[in-house]
């Protein structure tokens, strides 16, 4: 995920602001689909959601709270669709379909987790500019080590340590343990 610039969107940054759609978009529309199990009304929900955004964008203090606020509207939009229901004849047929709380539970673990990772990204554009790339093709891309030594023009030995330096760096930001577990997550092992 990129590192948007939220001064940028209350400029009314439209390549800004399909940066952060193109980011979150398909996240957004899969929270809406969990809700409403409806493709198209879960697609115009996520639009809607970001159009809202757009409108309110200068009344946000952060990017995390502009993305919390697209998901919070894209939940409460889907919410709303599910009421509509009521009134119309696939009512019935749909609520078997309504999510359980082992359901709801599941999407905010996965909502969760999505943040982690996030955050992982945004820690990694932090990083010094070589320690950053080496631990992007190392762990990212997945490239051997002695591949991304050629790639950058430098011995193993200096991949080794940037690699060494970026984790010792983001342990100090998530904690061994979390570190860990996030690098789990999203399936990054060590080559």
């Amino acid at each position: 995920m990129m590192q948007l610039d939220l001064d940028s969107l209350k400029k009314g940054d439209q390549a800004e602001f399909k940066r952060l759609f193109d980011d979150l978009f398909q996240h957004v529309w899969l929270y809406s689909w969990r809700i409403t199990r409806d493709k198209d009304e879960s697609e115009d929900i996520a639009i809607q959601s970001f159009a809202k955004v757009w409108e309110k964008v200068e009344d946000f203090n952060s990017v995390n709270e502009l993305k919390k606020y697209v998901y919070v509207t894209a939940k409460n939009a889907s919410i709303n669709y599910l009421h509509k229901l009521k009134t119309q004849k696939r009512y019935q047929d749909h609520l078997a379909h309504v999510p359980t709380v082992e359901e709801a539970n599941a999407i905010e673990v996965l909502t969760y987790r999505a943040a982690l990772i996030e955050r992982l990204y945004q820690e990694v554009e932090n990083l010094p500019t070589q320690c950053r790339e080496t631990f992007k093709l190392c762990y990212f891309e997945k490239i051997p080590r002695n591949e991304v030594a050629k790639r950058l023009n430098v011995t193993i030995d200096t991949v080794n340590s940037q690699c060494q330096i970026a984790m010792k760096k983001l342990k100090a930001v998530f904690g061994k343990t979390d570190l860990a577990f996030i690098m789990l997550l999203i399936g990054l092992c060590d080559n």
